[in-house]
């Protein structure tokens, strides 16, 4: 299903980059499921700035950010799994392969994220998943796992790495590495798996 063109430079320490990670069949039906009519999106923020345990220099980081062009700050979200708040979604069992792809020993949470098309790929700013990062210890990790191929990235902030979008390729680091996401041109949709876990 994927294919490797070629390597990719300046991944940051930690940073795994693994192709093929779920079999085509579940692969398949995760990607059915996700792309689907059935499931119920829900417009969110990128970075939710009104987050009152954002650090006050990362609001300001973000409100600058978002001040060129207001209408990047959302996106489609979907909740699957969240200890803070507690939610649990009827579909998360049909994550549990994915989760014993990548070994959770301790889950904190499941997001689906989804940003439409753009003309140009729009990076989004760095940022890290579970804050504060102190609180979550260097063993936490983040996977994004790519729903679909296209011309986007997941990006990171250390070494200007750019993973092209891949379907079934998980992007799997520490949460302590900031990183971001970014808009495609070629599809209509960029969906990810946003999966933080111990």
């Amino acid at each position: 299903m994927s294919s490797i063109s070629t390597p990719i430079k300046k991944l940051p320490l930690g940073v795994a980059v693994k192709d093929d990670l779920l079999s085509l069949q579940y692969y398949q039906e995760l990607e059915s499921y996700i792309k689907g009519i059935d499931i119920d999106w829900h417009q969110g923020e990128v970075n939710k700035i009104t987050d009152p345990s954002m650090p006050p220099e990362t609001r300001q980081y973000f409100t600058e950010y978002y001040s060129r062009d207001p209408r990047r700050n959302w996106q489609f979200v979907k909740s699957i799994y969240s200890t803070h708040p507690v939610y649990i979604a009827d579909t998360f069992p049909l994550f549990g392969p994915l989760l014993e792809a990548l070994d959770v020993k301790s889950l904190i949470r499941i997001k689906l994220n989804l940003k439409t098309g753009s003309e140009k790929v729009f990076d989004y700013p760095w940022h890290n998943d579970q804050n504060p990062i102190e609180r979550f210890g260097d063993h936490c990790k983040t996977t994004v796992l790519h729903i679909g191929s296209n011309d986007g990235f997941t990006i990171f902030e250390q070494g200007g790495a750019r993973v092209p979008t891949v379907a079934n390729r998980a992007v799997i680091f520490p949460n302590k590495l900031k990183h971001a996401g970014t808009t495609c041109t070629d599809q209509p949709i960029r969906a990810v798996v946003n999966v933080n876990y111990y």
